[in-house]
C-alpha cells in the first residue's frame, strides 16, 4: 500500500539526513582575505635558502667594506718603504708579511681590493651601458638594424677575449681606466646577444601585442613592458661578468698593462711575487687567495640569484 500524503518515506528520512549531513557551513569569520606578499621579502625568502648563497653575500659585502675603508684604515702606509723588513714573512708586526721593499703586505692587499673590485664594477657597468641599449634596439627593431648590429658584434667575439682586451688596453696606453675601458668593451658583445635574445623570446608575447593594438610607444613599450621581464637574466650574468672581469683586470696588471706602480692592485701584486716563489711565496699566496676568494663568492652569488630569479630552477 502506497504512503500517505505527507508522511515521507524511509527512503526520503535517509536521503534528508544524507543531505543534511552534507552540507558544508561556512562561518563567515573564518574567511581571511589573501594575505599580501611583497615581491621583495618572498625574493629574501626564497635566496635566504641558498646558505653557500648567502655566506658568499656577506664575504662580498666585507670585501666591498674593507675597499671602502682602505685608504684610512690600513694599518701602515701600503706606499712605504721599509729597507730594514724586506721580504719578512708574517709576524706580530706584518700580519701578511712584507715585499721585496719592505712594504706591508697586509695594507697593499686591502688597498688593491679598491682596484679589483672597482675594474668588476666600472667595466660590467660600462658593458651594460653599451650592451644593453644596443641588444634592445637589435631585437626589437630587426631589419637592418639587427643586421648591422650583429655582424659587428660578431666581429669582436671572433677574437678571444684576452686578446681583445689586450688589443684595446695596448691601444689606449696602460692605466687603471684603461684597463677598465677595455674589460668593458670585450664583455660588451655577450650583453648584447643576451639581451637580443630575450627581447626576440618577449617581442611576440601576448601583452607586447596587446599594448601594441592600444597604440603604446616603442619606447614606453621597450621600457616599461619588455625590460622589467628579461632583467632576471641579465642581472645573473652582470654578477658573473663581475667576477670574470676581476680576473681579467687581475690579467692585464700582471702583464703590465692595467694599474702601474706605485698603486698596488691583487695582479700587480703577482706580477712582482713570481720573482720571489721560492725566497718569499707568501707575496704571492695573499693576492692569489683575495682573488680566489673574490670571483668564488661573486660567482656563488650570481649562481644564488640565478637559482632565486629563474622560474624554471626555483622548485
Amino acid at each position: 500500500m502506497s504512503a500517505q500524503a505527507g508522511q515521507p518515506t524511509q527512503g526520503d528520512g535517509r536521503g534528508s539526513s544524507a543531505l543534511r549531513s552534507s552540507t558544508l557551513v561556512i562561518n563567515p569569520s573564518a574567511v581571511q582575505p589573501a594575505r599580501y606578499r611583497s615581491p621583495w621579502r618572498d625574493f629574501v625568502r626564497r635566496y635566504a635558502r641558498h646558505r653557500l648563497a648567502v655566506v658568499a653575500t656577506v664575504i662580498v659585502l666585507v670585501l666591498a667594506g674593507v675597499a671602502v675603508t682602505a685608504s684610512f684604515a690600513t694599518p701602515y702606509n701600503p706606499h712605504k718603504q721599509d729597507y730594514g723588513a724586506l721580504l719578512q714573512p708574517p709576524s706580530a708586526a706584518h700580519w701578511l708579511g712584507t715585499d721585496d721593499l719592505g712594504r706591508d703586505s697586509l695594507s697593499r692587499v686591502m688597498l688593491g681590493s679598491q682596484v679589483s673590485l672597482a675594474a668588476g664594477l666600472v667595466a660590467v657597468g660600462l658593458a651594460l651601458a653599451l650592451g644593453l641599449p644596443l641588444g634592445l634596439l637589435a631585437g626589437f627593431r630587426r631589419g637592418w638594424w639587427d643586421d648591422v648590429i650583429m655582424r659587428i658584434t660578431d666581429a669582436f667575439q671572433s677574437f678571444p677575449f684576452l686578446i681583445l682586451a689586450l688589443a684595446i688596453a695596448a691601444t689606449l696606453g696602460p692605466g687603471a681606466l684603461n684597463g677598465m675601458i677595455a674589460i668593458g668593451i670585450g664583455f660588451t658583445p655577450g650583453f648584447i646577444r643576451l639581451v637580443r635574445g630575450q627581447v626576440l623570446s618577449q617581442r611576440e608575447q601576448e601583452y607586447v601585442l596587446a599594448a601594441r593594438t592600444v597604440g603604446v610607444p616603442d619606447l614606453r613599450l621597450l621600457g616599461i613592458h619588455i625590460l622589467p621581464n628579461i632583467l632576471a637574466p641579465i642581472l645573473v650574468q652582470a654578477s658573473l661578468a663581475v667576477a670574470a672581469a676581476i680576473i681579467a683586470e687581475a690579467g692585464l696588471s700582471y702583464l703590465g698593462l692595467g694599474v702601474q706602480p706605485p698603486t698596488p692592485s691583487w695582479g700587480s701584486m703577482l706580477r712582482i711575487a713570481q720573482g720571489y716563489l721560492t725566497t718569499a711565496p707568501w707575496m704571492a699566496v695573499w693576492p692569489g687567495a683575495a682573488i680566489f676568494v673574490a670571483v668564488l663568492s661573486i660567482n656563488l652569488v650570481g649562481d644564488g640569484l640565478r637559482d632565486v630569479l629563474d622560474p624554471r630552477l626555483r622548485q
